[in-house]
């Protein structure tokens, strides 16, 4: 079975379902290239302030983050919902993962583990489990390793996990126990884990960053 590719709002970049052509990031329209695997703007308008080409529907530039759309009302609660959700993403961290947040760091993605949790944000991959934080910063991260399986001794079967591991200046964090039911987690965490890395690289900030902080007359 070939395997499905997400797609990304030609306009500010969000992951887009293939059935999506309106974007819940930045209000963007698209439609699909004539090849179906990417996505093009609908319709382009011109930035008043730096000239930039944005989606003629989309809410804001994305290059200087002027408000574009005369609905402002509609955005301002979309952003409310958003920073309330973030929130209380926030507070149902650990206090020990909590704390060390900064306080306008973003929360990429969470892995929930029944002993604790996996967490990406714009500045640093942490593995909470048992009790015991360990985190890698995105500015000291040279490499990650592609998932691999680990098998261990079972009763009945084998017992096989996945595992990747994120490699640093300061030494390594590994980050597994994914069983072999559960590859897609694995997969999309591990995708996370690249493009948060890729992001800190780049100077980048994610497209659900950039609408959080908008600023507003």
């Amino acid at each position: 079975m070939p395997k499905e590719v997400a797609l990304n709002c030609p306009n500010c970049g969000a992951v887009l379902n293939r059935d999506q052509l309106i974007c819940q990031n930045c209000g963007a329209e698209s439609k699909l290239q004539s090849d179906c695997s990417t996505l093009k703007l609908k319709a382009e308008i011109t930035c008043p302030k730096c000239r930039s080409i944005n989606e003629k529907s989309s809410w804001y530039c994305t290059s200087c983050q002027t408000i574009l759309t005369k609905d402002t009302e509609k955005v301002k609660e979309k952003q409310r919902k958003i920073r309330l959700e973030e929130d209380k993403i926030r507070q149902s961290l650990p206090p020990q993962t909590r704390d060390r947040l900064e306080p306008d760091e973003f929360i990429y993605f969470i892995f929930e583990l029944d002993n604790g949790a996996y967490i990406i944000t714009d500045k640093r991959v942490i593995k909470n489990r048992n009790g015991v934080y360990q985190e890698a910063k995105l500015s000291e991260i040279t490499c990650v390793t592609q998932p691999q399986v680990k098998k261990g001794l079972g009763v009945f079967v084998k017992n096989i996990t996945l595992y990747f591991v994120v490699k640093t200046s300061e030494g390594e964090l590994v980050l597994g126990d994914f069983n072999r039911l559960d590859a897609k987690s694995c997969a999309t965490f591990y995708a996370w884990v690249i493009r948060a890395t890729q992001n800190h690289n780049l100077q980048k900030k994610d497209p659900r960053a950039v609408f959080l902080n908008l600023k507003f007359l």
